[in-house]
């Protein structure tokens, strides 16, 4: 891999984050366009990028916990995802 597919890789992976957040924030994310930002091969890339905004925004944060996703918060999952992001 180039590094010109490196960087539009995660350019690609932040958009995707940043769409996910969109229609979390908007209370939308039963559908198609959210699971869409996750099946590009890289979801625990997008829900790291996620988390760390997350981790910087309280409105995100609190939406998160509002739209169900609590779960994502829990050292479990959190720990889960990272460690598969070191395989790579």
């Amino acid at each position: 891999m180039n590094i010109k597919t490196i960087l539009r890789s995660e350019q690609s992976t932040k958009q995707r984050a940043e769409r996910a957040i969109e229609i979390i924030l908007q209370g939308e994310r039963r559908g198609w366009a959210f699971d869409n930002c996750f099946e590009m091969g890289d979801g625990d890339a997008v829900y790291q990028e996620i988390m760390r905004r997350a981790d910087h925004d309280q409105k995100i944060l609190e939406v998160l916990i509002e739209q169900g996703f609590g779960f994502w918060l829990t050292p479990a999952y959190r720990n889960q995802h990272d460690s598969q992001m070191r395989l790579f």
